[in-house]
C-alpha cells in the first residue's frame, strides 16, 4: 500500500467514526394535490407550494447538518382521503402532506411533526346566502342549505358537532370531489375549508363566495404525518423546533409570502 492509499483510508475510517460520512436514505412523500400548498410544476418531477418548499429546505438541513442525502420519491393524490387512506399502508420511510391538522385522535394512530402553519377553518356559502350567526337554525331551514364535507377530514367533525349543537336540520353530505368544484356548481352547498382553499377559491372563481365569521373554528395545527415511532420523526421535529425553529427563519417567511399573500396570513396571525 503506498502512502497517498494508505492516507485515504485513514481518512475515511475518520471520517466514518466520527460521524461525518455522509449516509443515503430514502424517503417516500405522499402529499394531497392542494393550490399554493403542493403541487406539480411545469417542469418535469418539480414541485411547489408552502408544503413542498419546506420539506426542501428539511432535505437541505438533512444533507448539511446530518450529512444524510435523501432521495425523494413522491406520491400524489387528488382527494383528502385518498391521500389519509394511503398514509395507513405507507412504509416506514414516509412523510405525508395533506394540511392535515394535528389531533389526540390522530396521535393515536400516526406521528406528527411540530406544527408548520395555523389555521382557520372558514364557513363558506354562495354570496346570496344570509348571513349565519348564532341563532339562525331558521335560515338554514328555509334556504334548504347542504353541508358538503371530505370524507376524513376535521371539517367533517366540525360540522357534525355544528349540526348536533346548533343546526340539527342541517343536511350534511360526504363527497370525495374537490369541494371547490362542488361549491361553485349549486348555490344552495356550504363548507367548512382552509382558510388557504378560500382565497384560491376566491382568486380562481368568478362566482361570490361569503364567510360566515360566527361560525368559523380558529387554532388549528398543520402537522406532517410520519407512521410510528418513524426514524424521521425527530429529526423533522429537530429541523422545525431547533434553535427557534425553522418558523422563526427568514426562509419561512419567505416561503409564506411567495405562495399564500398578506390577507391569508395576516388572517391566520390574529386569530
Amino acid at each position: 500500500m503506498n502512502l497517498n492509499t494508505f492516507t485515504i483510508s485513514i481518512l475515511l475510517c475518520f471520517l466514518s467514526l466520527s460521524g461525518i460520512a455522509q449516509s443515503n436514505k430514502n424517503l417516500n412523500v405522499h402529499f394531497y394535490e392542494q393550490p399554493a400548498l403542493f403541487f406539480k410544476t411545469e417542469k418535469a418531477s418539480e414541485y411547489g407550494g408552502v408544503e413542498a418548499e419546506i420539506l426542501k429546505e428539511f432535505f437541505k438541513w438533512c444533507e448539511t447538518k446530518k450529512k444524510i442525502k435523501v432521495t425523494v420519491k413522491y406520491f400524489g393524490y387528488k382527494s383528502f382521503n385518498d391521500f389519509y387512506e394511503s398514509l395507513k399502508a405507507a412504509p416506514a420511510n414516509t412523510i405525508g402532506a395533506g394540511t392535515v391538522t394535528i389531533s389526540e385522535e390522530r396521535k393515536k394512530q400516526f406521528d406528527f411533526s411540530a406544527p408548520y402553519l395555523k389555521n382557520v377553518a372558514v364557513f363558506v356559502s354562495h354570496g346570496s346566502v344570509a348571513t349565519l350567526g348564532a341563532d339562525d337554525e331558521s335560515k338554514l331551514t328555509s334556504s334548504k342549505l347542504t353541508a358538503l364535507v371530505e370524507k376524513g377530514s376535521v371539517h367533517a367533525e366540525y360540522m357534525e358537532k355544528l349540526q348536533k349543537e346548533r343546526f340539527p336540520r342541517l343536511q350534511i353530505k360526504a363527497v370525495n370531489e374537490k369541494l371547490q368544484d362542488l361549491l361553485e356548481s349549486n348555490p344552495n352547498f356550504v363548507a367548512y375549508m382552509d382558510v388557504i382553499a378560500y382565497r384560491e377559491l376566491i382568486k380562481n372563481s368568478e362566482t361570490y363566495f361569503k364567510i360566515h365569521r360566527d361560525l368559523n373554528v380558529a387554532g388549528e395545527n398543520f402537522g406532517f404525518v410520519l407512521p410510528k415511532d418513524s426514524e424521521w420523526t425527530p429529526l423533522i421535529n429537530e429541523f422545525m423546533e431547533s434553535g427557534f425553529g425553522f418558523t422563526s427563519t427568514k426562509k419561512y417567511q419567505q416561503i409564506l409570502e411567495s405562495y399564500l399573500g398578506y390577507e391569508v396570513i395576516r388572517t391566520v396571525e390574529i386569530y
